[in-house]
């Protein structure tokens, strides 16, 4: 259900969420670069990379010889991500993909993911993984939506409070209710140091209510409650959101994501926790 989710809501998504979301992806990239130069030998790759719009800018900061791999679950997004590949060049590619699955020959110099880990099963699971994945002294930027900590007030907010009040808290739980709070450690155990790890703030502007609950109910994660439950479902719930963020209003409001660095200890190192 997840790829077909993210499947159906590709176009919407690049449309209206890759735009409102640049300004971390910008962050996360600007990580890349800044440890470029110092990479391994290997691929980079990107797993979750949705509509893959980073591909070009992951290739531009690794420098062209350097070979790129992005995936994603959903083929919907692939097909996109292969337009964007194909930009960046031969070296770029996209393909279909589980996250826990690897995604080069041998390991990873180095590796840029956003806003997929909190979709995962495992995300704990995921950052040991990835970490043990790279090369000795490779890089992981991980860009995610922290569970809880995203926001306390705005749309967002308004739409969980709503969605658990209809149907409870079970169909939007995570593995782990702190999930991650453990991923300090989970680094740690797949033999990595957490170079930087920041909370981040910008802030997301719509027309009003109604674009934001359409937008993230037809682009964005809500659309698997549309896909699961219906249109009826998700109109009930339109209607108490726009009780709250009315139509005609301009929204704005100031998500929290998590950025961290993790790097693999080089060769004859331990990693720190």
């Amino acid at each position: 259900m997840l790829a077909q989710s993210w499947s159906e809501a590709a176009e919407e998504y690049e449309a209206q969420l890759v735009p409102r979301f640049d300004p971390w992806t910008q962050d996360a990239l600007a990580q890349l670069s800044a440890h470029a130069d110092a990479l391994p030998d290997g691929a980079v790759v990107v797993p979750c990379m949705g509509p893959g719009q980073e591909l070009p800018l992951v290739a531009e900061a690794v420098g062209p010889e350097r070979q790129v791999i992005g995936s994603d679950l959903a083929p919907g997004m692939v097909e996109r991500a292969q337009v964007h590949a194909a930009e960046a060049g031969p070296q770029c590619t996209a393909i279909v993909r589980d996250a826990m699955e690897p995604l080069c020959d041998g390991k990873a110099a180095g590796m840029l993911t956003c806003f997929g880990l909190q979709q995962l099963p495992d995300p704990v699971a995921a950052v040991t993984a990835w970490c043990q994945k790279l090369e000795p002294a490779g890089v992981a930027v991980v860009l995610f939506w922290p569970p809880g900590g995203v926001e306390t007030e705005g749309p967002w907010a308004t739409y969980s409070r709503l969605l658990s009040s209809r149907v409870g808290s079970e169909e939007r739980k995570q593995p782990t209710a702190v999930w991650d709070q453990e991923l300090r450690s989970a680094a740690a155990a797949g033999g990595a140091e957490v170079l930087m790890d920041s909370a981040l703030q910008h802030t997301m502007e719509w027309p009003d209510g109604d674009a934001c609950f359409e937008a993230m109910s037809r682009g964005g994660p809500w659309h698997a409650t549309r896909l699961r439950r219906g249109g009826e479902f998700m109109e009930i719930l339109k209607r108490d959101f726009l009780a709250v963020h009315g139509p005609g209003v301009p929204l704005s409001h100031t998500p929290t994501a998590r950025l961290m660095v993790l790097r693999r200890a080089a060769a004859g190192t331990q990693s720190k926790q």
